[in-house]
């Protein structure tokens, strides 16, 4: 998630450099955006409700919303297909559905969490979220898992998956195809 939102505050950055104006950004209308925090939202929410709200356990409801506001943002995406950045946000998304619905959640490497010095064990990893678990025999589609370790200070230290390169490259498009989108918009009225 991290990566995720640095990929959007780069591209937000980069919007001056390419040609594009911030203040326009504030006008952009996609087609039913509102269906894009809404998916996120869906995605994001069970991890995060204590244990006694949720019936089911955990892990198949953590699962089966990630899925559902994967299907959500496919479809926003879907919905504003004239944009690239918004067919790569798709992709991504849907790559990283196929490895969590193949694998009952992502699978982490361990080598990656052992690059950036981390050394946790599957109880540790479950601790932090039902979604995730660290890669093993039976992981399946293990390129499409987080497998590419991100460096770096902190909260920006991650291990990300191909699906997630791809997001962040998608987000960051959406973000700059928009400024300039609208800058040439304004330029011809």
């Amino acid at each position: 998630m991290i990566a995720l939102l640095g990929s959007l505050v780069f591209a937000v950055c980069m919007v001056q450099p390419m040609g594009g104006r911030m203040r326009l950004l504030a006008h952009a209308q996609f087609r039913y955006e509102f269906l894009l925090p809404t998916g996120l939202l869906i995605q994001l929410v069970p991890p995060i409700l204590p244990a006694s709200v949720v019936q089911a356990p955990l892990g198949a409801v953590t699962l089966l919303s990630w899925l559902a506001g994967s299907i959500v943002l496919i479809l926003a995406c879907a919905l504003n297909w004239g944009y690239v950045g918004f067919r790569l946000v798709a992709l991504g998304v849907a790559l990283n559905a196929l490895v969590i619905t193949t694998n009952r959640g992502m699978p982490v490497a361990t080598a990656a969490l052992r690059y950036l010095g981390v050394n946790g064990t599957a109880q540790q990893m479950e601790a932090l979220t039902p979604l995730y678990h660290l890669a093993g025999d039976g992981t399946t589609l293990v390129l499409l898992s987080d497998v590419l370790p991100v460096p770096g200070p902190g909260l920006i230290q991650s291990v990300v998956s191909l699906g997630d390169l791809v997001l962040m490259v998608g987000i960051s498009l959406v973000v700059l195809d928009a400024a300039k989108s609208l800058l040439r918009a304004s330029r011809t009225d």
